[in-house]
């Protein structure tokens, strides 16, 4: 905000309200004000995390009943009793005179610890009606003709627990695909029925511990715990429900003494301590140690459940004895509980209506003591469960029902059990939708279904573990609302001399962080500004929360449906306004173009002529099949790879997969739904462009304008929208991209891969006007007779365009610039320098210029990086240089992208031994005398230093003498650069003049902050770090400071002719400034004058300390950064935004959900010395306590703006300011909920019209 972009006459002068009137900006002599509020940039991407897993935690309660296990010796000798326990007739139809425990009936599983496996044989047959050729795909083949073993259930399911206890991680997924939870992170435990073979009840084996890794303690307790089962006596299912649940809630199943487990588990925990809080008192004393998070740690995506195993008909209870151990396994919610007719009983003994009241009461966290919602999910072993339980048996048919899920996965799939919603006349209720945001973070009650875990048949041993990786698969949390947030623009007309407009934009985005997208989600909306704040159309609801979510209950201004868009980033704004053919209007089209000058066999070459016309891709489409013929037999597009074809039609709006669209289509069809990509713009703002409108009679531009909207976004494309309705007037894909396969890639929606960054950095517009005649009513029409723009494409690439927009149906092409041209380009890197447009005189003529940084190199994503050493490995390694790529700083001209001046560290129009770092921010500009030309220009590097290049503008200057040194001001990081621990400056100075008993100064304001990598330092757990670099947090790194720099050498007259040695302000290094000038006692002033060998050469303040200097308590050295644009001059202040990632001024947001790591907040400074002063020039300390970095008495941020990395912004207060003609309003800095602070706008207007820009007079 201290200098601006583009030259107009316009002086702007902001005091603070009821304050002293002081020149705000008082070098920019003229201040046209661009407010951005941005979010993210480069690898500050790491600040979205993931959601958290949580914690799954299941009990394992198996059925041991007789009925598991088959006939050995000690069997009775009745037939029809030995069928009842024989599992492996019941199953196979064989062995009914098999003795299991007999020779060659059984074998050791060769397993630690072992168990044996129960068999019976069947013999080699090639006769089709052998029981071999019918039981060969179900039971095992035995090498060498040896027929078939046939295992009994209980040595399956042992099979079978043992293989998921042997399994890692990626044996799970590649067993179930789609399986989201780490089977190691899964708390397990496992109990049986009946305990002990009693009949009558159920016990806790093995208390519910973390897997950890294969051969862990707890894998091993389980499989012991497996390896000793047998198989004998009843099926009490109603107990072992009650007693599993009731283990996992930490109560007690204790209501009666032959049925409760409470004494088994009792002796249990004796080998595996955990199961019970107490086990030396007695039974009806003893409680449950409950497994799950307490209710501190506990989060929304926890997941627990009960896996219940059994082959069949529950048996030994009743309604009276379930129910009373179900009321008591309910602790304080018992009362409530009782046995219902949702589930029928299928005899008096089996107990079902109880078990499915229970079942829904555990799923239900508001009907059961622990708050939780408990899962059931039911695994129907052996062959009474086969096939489809509508026709099976009643008991089968309740399995089914109680344990069939009823809402939609965590990836949005329906449910699809056999007794799932819609599945037949067993289907389970739906759940309804909860409007209240009382119920599941879904979004619906948790009326749906039972148990909700899923339902499950097997008969074999693969069969179950598959069932269990599912079950824990299941228990992942419901899709959670997206993480959709965004950044504020506040748009400044050019034609318009009160400044702010009274909406703003807001540059929604939808982080998906761990999720392996190209492209993440992002729009453009448009609100009105009310209070200080982005709020709906009719102003009755603001779009953000307090801590920057999205309201649901808003809608945008250019939305096309008028609803609330429920926090979904994607509907209304420009998505919404987008032409992009559907069924029910089909030929709709976007103004798609390019760059590509011509295509042969798939290589594009880019168009390099200036005034050309930009190729349109859609230009004279008016349906689907002339699109085809278009890519067909157009001379350029002809030449594209079928692939990028395609890629083009799925820009476009057809759904095309990219993997399996060998071939371009013959015809199209259009979506139901609108289908295209559109990426968040988060590296940079929106800018308004005026092609014309009317002046009223004070030179106010009234209503009757026509504007649009630039913006780019990471997909790639750069859009201009119309700023009334939000429609795309041209959509440009430069061919750099084009050109490149993964980044093309992101111009279909859902493409997996690293994060494409597309068009996503800066942009500034040039345009000039003409004037009407001035009507009787004193209006005068304006009307554009030059629309320049100019943008970067940061980490989407090193290119520099300029494109010609005055006629938008017909684009041109300026120029591209890139270190692929070599010569004076070959220093550029990444061009993320923002461009600043002004005029120099050059070569005896008014030149309009660009100026821009050298650039970024990659190196510096190690935030550690030196010159002269190689990086470690976890960034790639390599990067041993002497000099990084981006060590220069260019004037291009505009018209053609012609390098005219540049500077580097040798062999350049001008040198500086000492630039050799990048030097990647927006260049300051500065003109000395008022005569419309830039003399001066300040800017840092990614090497803690500060430069200043002179210009001399003198008429009939030689070209060889207009650069007339670069000097370097500052060195900051001469201490530090030999760790990498240099300051980094990503951001432009501040410049500001000031008088100083008749000594004039420049004070150039700047602070540091690593804005590749945010989070160095901080979060410092290793586990809270994955996906981030550094993997291990950084430790004794130095603080980020904000300086002042004193610069008295602006004022001599003679500075165009001096020699170096004559200067004040060049190379001052750390010591020559003073740290904590609050500290200063007497007048101020004098520490710093007369500038001398005595006299401090600036000052500088640590970011992470307060008012006195001292560092706040809770922060890491280093972690509070300095980001977003430069510092803000207002009254002479200086503010600026600070990212703290351990910040405590917003509530936790839920580990649960996708998030945002960290805040913003805004500190205050007070200029030219870093310290407040009263009349006297003597220290304020009132006033300085609002200084630095501000915190509660009880440890919380204070001044926050918002999560994650913003800036601050500046709109529209209301009202009239101080009122009168020269009256601009006042604005305020925007808020989430409402603005704070007031200053009162105040325009002052040169004798020249104030609309007319000096572009071509000599």
């Amino acid at each position: 905000m201290s200098n601006k972009e583009n030259n107009t006459s316009v002086i702007q002068q902001l005091t603070r309200k009821k304050a002293p009137n002081l020149l705000a900006f008082s070098l920019t002599f003229g201040c046209t004000i661009m407010v951005v509020s941005s979010v993210v940039q480069a690898t500050d991407l790491q600040i979205y995390a993931p959601e958290a897993a949580g914690q799954k935690t299941i009990v394992l309660m198996l059925d041991t009943s007789g009925s598991m296990g088959s006939v050995d010796s000690s069997a009775k000798a009745s037939y029809s009793n030995r069928d009842d326990f024989n599992s492996i007739y019941k199953d196979y139809g064989i062995g009914r005179d098999c003795r299991t425990d007999a020779t060659g009936n059984n074998v050791s599983s060769g397993t630690t610890p072992a168990y044996i496996r129960k068999f019976c044989t069947v013999n080699y047959s090639t006769n089709p009606s052998s029981n071999y050729q019918k039981l060969k795909e179900t039971c095992d083949v035995q090498p060498n003709n040896g027929g078939l073993r046939c295992y009994d259930r209980l040595t399956r399911l042992k099979d079978g627990l043992f293989s998921f206890l042997n399994s890692s991680d990626g044996d799970a997924r590649n067993l179930i695909p789609d399986a989201e939870a780490n089977i190691s992170e899964v708390f397990v435990g496992i109990g049986n029925f009946s305990a002990n073979g009693d009949g009558r009840s159920a016990q806790i084996i093995v208390p519910a511990k973390k897997l950890e890794a294969l051969m862990s303690g707890q894998r091993v307790a389980l499989k012991t715990a497996v390896a000793g089962l047998t198989a004998s006596n009843g099926t009490p299912s109603a107990h072992a429900f009650a007693e599993a649940a009731s283990y996992l809630m930490g109560t007690t199943s204790y209501s009666n003494a032959s049925y409760s487990g409470m004494g088994a588990s009792k002796r249990n925990d004796a080998s595996n301590p955990g199961i019970i809080v107490n086990r030396s008192v007695a039974d009806d004393k003893a409680q449950y140690q409950s497994p799950l998070p307490s209710e501190e740690n506990k989060a929304s995506c926890d997941g627990q459940g009960v896996y219940f195993l059994s082959d069949g008909q529950p048996n030994s209870s009743s309604d009276a004895i379930a129910g009373s151990m179900m009321q008591k396994s309910l602790g304080n919610k018992g009362s409530t509980f009782s046995c219902s007719n949702d589930l029928a009983n299928t005899d008096s003994a089996s107990a079902w209506r109880c078990m499915g009241a229970y079942a829904k009461t555990l799923f239900n966290p508001a009907t059961n003591p622990k708050g939780r919602s408990i899962q059931t999910a039911f695994v129907g072993f052996g062959s009474e469960f086969a096939g489809n339980p509508t026709s099976a048996s009643r008991d089968i048919q309740n399995a089914c029902r109680i344990s069939s899920r009823a809402y939609n996965d965590s990836n949005g799939n329906p449910p699809d059990d056999k007794c799932s919603p819609n599945s037949g006349s067993l289907a389970v209720r739906a759940p309804t939708l909860n409007s209240a945001n009382t119920g599941r973070v879904d979004g619906y009650n948790y009326d749906g279904g039972y148990g909700n875990g899923g339902f499950f048949q097997a008969s074999n041993s693969t069969d179950i573990t598959k069932s269990v990786v599912t079950f824990i698969n299941n228990l992942a949390s419901p899709t959670p609302d997206p993480l959709s947030t965004g950044a504020i623009s506040v748009p400044v007309d050019d034609l318009s001399p009160n400044g702010f407009e009274p909406y703003g934009y807001l540059r929604a985005l939808k982080p998906s962080p761990g999720k392996n997208y190209l492209v993440w989600g992002g729009n453009l909306k448009k609100y009105n500004i009310a209070d200080g704040a982005l709020s709906s159309p009719d102003g009755s609801n603001k779009i953000f929360d307090s801590v920057g979510a999205l309201n649901k209950n808003t809608y945008d201004l250019w939305s096309a449906s008028k609803v609330f868009d429920d926090g979904n980033v994607e509907k209304g704004g420009v998505f919404s306004q987008l032409s992009l053919p559907i069924i029910t209007a089909p030929n709709s089209f976007r103004p798609l173009f390019t760059d590509v000058a011509s295509a042969s066999s798939g290589s594009l070459t880019k168009i390099s002529t200036t005034g050309s016309s930009l190729l349109a891709v859609t230009g004279g489409v008016t349906d689907s099949q002339k699109l085809l013929d278009k890519l067909n037999t157009d001379n350029t597009l002809k030449g594209f790879t079928t692939l990028l074809k395609v890629k083009l039609l799925n820009y476009l709006g057809y759904d095309l997969d990219l993997a399996t669209t060998t071939s371009l289509p013959t015809s199209l069809t259009a979506p139901v739904k609108p289908f295209t990509s559109m990426g968040g713009s988060i590296h940079s703002f929106p800018v308004q462009l005026t092609y014309s409108g009317v002046l009223d009679a004070d030179g106010n531009l009234t209503s009757a304008r026509s504007q649009s909207v630039l913006y780019g976004s990471m997909e790639g494309g750069l859009r201009i929208v119309d700023s009334v309705t939000g429609k795309e007037k041209m959509v440009f894909v430069p061919a750099d991209i084009l050109s490149d396969v993964t980044a093309s890639s992101a111009l279909r929606r859902g493409e997996a891969g690293g994060i494409a960054h597309g068009v996503s950095g800066a942009w500034v517009a040039d345009a000039a006007y003409n004037f009407g005649e001035i009507t009787d009513a004193g209006t005068s029409s304006v009307k554009a007779k030059q629309m320049n723009i100019f943008f970067v494409l940061c980490m989407g690439g090193s290119s520099y365009y300029g494109l010609d927009v005055l006629t938008l149906s017909n684009p041109k092409f300026l120029f591209r610039i890139g270190p692929d041209l070599g010569g004076k380009y070959a220093r550029m890197g990444q061009s993320w320098s923002k461009p600043v447009i002004a005029n120099v005189r050059y070569n005896s003529k008014i030149k309009r210029v660009m100026f821009i940084g050298g650039g970024y190199d990659m190196c510096y994503e190690n935030p550690q990086f030196k010159l002269g050493t190689e990086n470690p490995a976890e960034y790639g390694g390599g990067c041993n240089k002497s000099i990084a790529n981006g060590n220069a700083v260019y004037m291009i001209d505009t018209s053609n992208g012609e390098v005219l001046w540049y500077a580097s560290n040798v062999g350049a129009d001008t040198n500086n031994p000492n630039m050799k770092h990048s030097i990647v921010s927006r260049i300051s500009t500065l003109d000395r005398d008022a005569d419309g030309l830039v003399d001066h220009l300040y800017f840092g590097d990614l090497g803690g230093q500060v430069f200043r290049a002179d210009f001399n503008n003198a008429k009939n200057t030689a070209t060889s003498k207009f650069g007339v040194r670069v000097v370097r001001m500052a060195d900051l990081g001469s201490t530090t650069i030999a760790n990498g621990d240099q300051p980094r400056f990503y951001q432009p100075p501040t410049l500001t003049k000031h008088t100083e008993n008749g000594n004039i100064f420049i004070l150039v304001g700047i602070a540091s902050g690593d804005r590749s990598t945010p989070l160095d330092v901080s979060p410092k757990l290793e586990k809270d770090r994955v996906g981030i670099l550094p993997s291990k947090a950084l430790s004794a790194r130095p603080v980020n400071n904000v300086y002042g720099l004193i610069d008295s050498d602006f004022a001599n007259k003679d500075l165009m002719t001096i020699t170096d040695t004559a200067l004040t302000a060049k190379d001052v290094f750390l010591g020559q400034l003073i740290k904590n000038p609050q500290t200063l006692s007497n007048t101020v002033s004098a520490s710093f004058y007369p500038m001398n060998s005595r006299g401090y050469k600036g000052w500088y303040r640590s970011l992470s300390s307060d008012y006195t200097g001292s560092e706040v308590r809770g922060r890491t050295a280093g972690g509070v950064k300095m980001f977003e644009e430069e510092p803000v001059a207002i009254t002479s202040y200086l503010l600026l935004p600070t990212y703290d990632p351990e910040g405590t001024g917003i509530t936790q947001q839920d580990p649960c959900k996708p998030r945002i790591i960290g805040e913003t907040d805004w500190q205050s400074y007070c200029l030219p010395y870093g310290t407040c002063v009263n009349s006297l020039g003597i220290q304020d300390i009132q006033a300085d306590k609002l200084t630095g970095f501000q915190m509660s008495a009880d440890g919380k941020n204070l001044n926050v703006i918002g999560a994650g990395i913003r800036s601050l912004a500046f709109g529209p207060k209301g009202g009239g300011g101080d009122g009168g003609k020269n009256s601009c309003g006042s604005i305020t800095m925007l808020g989430n909920i409402k603005g704070s602070g007031e200053w009162v706008c105040t325009r002052i207007l040169n004798p020249l019209r104030w609309y007319e820009k000096n572009v071509t007079a000599n």
